[in-house]
């Protein structure tokens, strides 16, 4: 992209006390950024979920439609918490 303000930085958050607004602030990054580099996909919803294998990552699914397309799916984005 070359674009250093590209993408969520989700690697930021992992070191970050679960306070209660952690994955509050990391849903607002995601919808701003999706909003800002495409604005024709529509985010649905954002479910955040620890691992049942592994305690130590952390599972994102972001569940979003491409309007133009009328076409929906899911993400899933696990990255290790240390």
């Amino acid at each position: 992209m070359m674009d250093p303000q590209f993408g969520v930085g989700i690697r930021n958050y992992l070191f970050e006390n679960d306070d209660g607004l952690l994955y509050s602030s990391i849903t607002n990054k995601i919808e701003e950024q999706a909003s800002k580099y495409m604005p024709f996909v529509g985010i649905v919803d954002i479910d955040f979920t620890e691992s049942e294998l592994y305690s130590n990552y952390l599972s994102v699914t972001i569940q979003y439609v491409i309007g133009p397309l009328d076409v929906s799916d899911n993400l899933l984005i696990t990255v290790p918490r240390n």
